[in-house]
């Protein structure tokens, strides 16, 4: 077990407290039997430059529960958790970006080698607070959360139980800020083959930001370049978070069960897949203010062929916009979304309900439904 807890740097120009926490590392294949326990916790990070140049913070926390150059076979549970650091950087009369950033891995593995695992994977990554401030209008803030149960550069094949939650940060600047929750089951530059039940959440966070905010929440449970064989249940929710703006604010939802790049799908398992919008609200003091929520949620997305057995159940819930020129609240909802043909033999039950949009100018909800779509 390793338990880290980030440091402090503070200067006027550059700060950096950034970790990294490898479980084990290995240059070529990778077999473990043993359990793997990651808790981190990131640092703090403070640039305040008081002439004229640039405030740079960074606060970043990077996790590996096993790491390979080539391949691993994996039986033993791993558990990676990462609490994001705090990035605030101040500049009088130059730029100022702060960046506190999480990205955690259960497996990670690049070359041409497969992932095999039996074992448990557990990854939770939260995201920092990241603070800019420029009199002139020229910072920026990120706050992103990134968590990953299987990461492969070739194939992944999973028997074991894999939860993943990831949660965005927050972002504060006068001119740009974001924040972002992804997380992901399984990915997989080649082909997927799982038998294990999944289980992910993305969750947006929070951001403040003069000219542009954004917001988002990402999960996917399978991502594939190449085909997938899913006999795992899989629950997949994202929600989107809350950004607020006097010019643009943005808050994005994005949830897919089973998403293949460039291949075929086969499922045999039920799918339930769940996506709620954000808020997204400029309605401050700019008569020309937009603000847009955006829902995207899908049980199977393909572009070859998709062959499923079983239930695909997609619940969504639009966004809630507020601006004084243009507030927009979309939806975009499939049960299978795919490029070729499609053989269904399961219920595929949507349910969705559209959000609220609220303009001095124009506004407008949308939802679009597509039970099925095949042939693009």
């Amino acid at each position: 077990a390793i338990t880290t807890l980030g440091g402090t740097a503070d200067a006027n120009a550059t700060a950096d407290a950034s970790d990294l926490i490898v479980g084990i590392h290995g240059g070529l294949d990778v077999s473990n039997t043993g359990t793997v326990s990651l808790l981190a916790n990131g640092g703090t990070a403070c640039a305040n430059n008081v002439a004229d140049a640039n405030a740079a913070a960074a606060a970043t926390v990077i996790a590996y529960g096993l790491y390979s150059a080539h391949g691993v076979d994996n039986t033993g549970d791993t558990l990676v958790s990462i609490l994001g650091g705090v990035a605030d950087a101040n500049s009088s009369s130059a730029y100022a970006d702060a960046r506190a950033y999480t990205r955690a891995y259960g497996i990670y593995s690049v070359g041409d080698g497969d992932v095999n695992n039996t074992g448990g994977v557990t990854v939770l990554s939260r995201g920092g607070t990241a603070s800019a401030t420029d009199p002139n209008g020229h910072d920026f803030a990120v706050a992103i959360a990134d968590a990953y149960g299987i990461y492969s550069d070739h194939d992944a094949n999973n028997a074991g139980f894999i939860m993943v939650v990831s949660s965005g940060g927050t972002a504060d600047a006068n001119t740009y800020a974001a924040t972002m929750g992804y997380g992901a089951g399984i990915v997989a530059l080649g082909d997927v083959n799982n038998t294990g039940d999944v289980i992910v959440v993305g969750v947006g966070g929070r951001s403040n930001g003069g000219n542009l905010a954004s917001a988002a929440g990402f999960s996917e449970g399978i991502y594939a370049d190449c085909d997938v064989n899913n006999t795992g249940t899989l629950l997949v929710a994202a929600g989107g978070g809350t950004a607020r703006s006097d010019d643009i604010a943005l808050a994005y939802s994005y949830a897919f069960g089973i998403d293949s790049d460039s291949g075929d799908v086969s499922n045999a398992e039920d799918l339930l897949i769940v996506a709620e919008g954000g808020t997204a609200d400029a309605s401050r003091d700019n008569t020309q203010s937009l603000a847009h929520a955006y829902v995207r949620a899908s049980g199977i997305s393909a572009s070859g062929f998709v062959d499923n057995a079983e239930t695909i159940q997609v619940l969504a819930q639009g966004g809630g916009t507020s601006a004084n020129a243009i507030a927009r609240s979309d939806s975009l909802v499939f049960g299978i979304d795919a490029g070729r043909e499609v053989s269904n033999a399961g219920e595929i039950a949507l349910q969705v309900a559209g959000g609220i949009a609220d303009a001095t100018g124009i506004a407008a909800a949308n939802p679009v439904v597509y039970a099925l779509s095949a042939g693009w």
